[in-house]
């Protein structure tokens, strides 16, 4: 007997043949970001992380209208780091007949296998998704952005921190709450386990009201897979919603950590052609990344010392996310709008 085709089991089959062997089991996570324009017209971009840089050339995307947007591949970054070093995005487009609130999912086969807080990793899909609403259609809106990759995971103290860098440039309202990783089916795993409820430690986990992930005190080395969600608000009405499905990595522990010092590097702008200047509570030489909202690297300097400025005014206006990084190791992260 033939199955009937559904949206759901078309969708998958179109992913899974996308996607090829070549990427099972080594899929880390990813993001769904998107603009709405009047019309119904929605311009979706999605990031897919792997541990390898071998993945397909279209993901097939269910729109939540019985639709199924196939998106091409535009680009593959390597990253920095010792987790999940490639983003594979992704881009296409699909139009909204009438008002209504839209799930964009797109299921990928398949999880990582190194991942302590999902039973059988490797058997379970990746599924990423995000939230469209249109109220009418003349709605417009563009989603949240997370500016961070998701491999920028540091170590502060004895806690390990995510940030995933939310910007809307609609300047709506941000909340933020952890969620369960979708599986099979699009269907929340289960069982599921926070990274803290495994291991028997004395560790623990919070997200905090600005998206900023913290894991205090880690107990096992090894892969930890977290889901961090960001609703829009526009006058007390939901606009959309994002979530990142993420493959947190932990490949030493805290006891092994130096103290961050009381104050870290910062950087101020001390000009009004856009020069940055970095200020120093330590005399010794700073690293210094900065990463615009498509998660690339923009400009960097490896050695600046007191009164060393980081010329910004080749960029563009926009935010941007600057991490600075001291001999110790200890690092902080700032978001900058950059204006002119």
């Amino acid at each position: 007997m033939i199955r009937p085709t559904t949206p759901r089991s078309f969708l998958f089959a179109l992913a899974v043949a996308c996607l090829g062997p070549a990427s099972a089991s080594h899929l880390c996570g990813g993001d769904i970001f998107y603009t709405l324009s009047p019309g119904g017209n929605v311009q979706i971009e999605l990031h897919v992380y792997g541990a390898t840089n071998v993945n397909g050339s279209n993901v097939g995307m269910n729109t939540g209208d019985g639709g199924v947007a196939v998106l091409s591949l535009d680009s593959i970054q390597t990253l920095p780091g010792f987790c999940c070093n490639y983003r594979f995005v992704y881009s296409g487009s699909h139009v909204y007949a009438q008002p209504g609130s839209y799930t964009l999912e797109a299921e990928l086969s398949l999880r990582s296998a190194d991942i302590l807080n999902i039973p059988n990793p490797s058997m379970q899909s990746l599924c990423l998704n995000a939230e469209v609403v249109i109220a009418d259609m003349n709605t417009s809106n563009t989603s949240v952005r997370f500016t961070t990759t998701q491999p920028d995971v540091y170590f502060v103290g004895n806690t390990l921190l995510h940030d995933v860098g939310a910007y809307d440039a609609d300047s709506d309202s941000l909340t933020f709450n952890l969620g369960i990783p979708m599986g099979n089916g699009c269907v929340p795993v289960n069982p599921y386990s926070l990274p803290f409820q495994i291991g028997g430690g004395n560790d623990t986990c919070w997200l905090d009201v600005n998206g900023t992930f913290f894991f205090q005190n880690p107990w096992l080395m090894g892969a930890h897979s977290i889901v961090i969600r960001c609703s829009e608000w526009r006058n007390g009405v939901l606009m959309g919603r994002v979530r990142r499905d993420m493959k947190l990595c932990i490949n030493t522990l805290t006891d092994v950590q130096v103290d961050v010092p009381v104050e870290l590097p910062l950087l101020s702008l001390t000009s009004v052609n856009g020069v940055y200047a970095l200020v120093l509570t330590t005399n010794s030489p700073v690293a210094v990344d900065v990463w615009d909202t498509e998660g690339r690297q923009v400009r960097s300097a490896q050695a600046l010392s007191t009164g060393d400025a980081l010329d910004l005014r080749a960029l563009g206006d926009g935010a941007y996310v600057v991490r600075s990084m001291d001999a110790t190791g200890a690092s902080r992260t700032q978001r900058l709008v950059h204006t002119r």
